[in-house]
């Protein structure tokens, strides 16, 4: 059901969000998959912090806390990845 309601908010809601350019999911390769992770990339960080950490949380956590799952956010700063996979500062 996890990954059901991932795809539904991608499909619906994602792209009402103000300053998010893109988003997808991964689902964990573990049988069966134990854990997500959903990948943002935002126009800047005020922005992503405001949605992520907003006092009511996002409107899909509570419906992903009553299937069980814990929800933990994070917001990492990448400057640009080179085409070698190599991450520069």
């Amino acid at each position: 059901m996890l990954d059901y309601s991932c795809l539904a908010i991608l499909k619906s809601f994602v792209h009402q969000i103000p300053g998010i350019r893109s988003y997808t999911f991964f689902k964990s390769l573990d049988r069966p998959p134990t854990k997500m992770v959903g990948l943002g990339v935002w126009d800047d960080f005020n922005l992503a912090s405001k949605f992520l950490y907003a006092p009511d949380g996002v409107p899909e956590e509570c419906y992903w806390r009553s299937l069980g799952a814990k929800v933990k956010f994070g917001i990492y700063h990448v400057v640009f990845i080179t085409s070698n996979g190599k991450s520069e500062l």
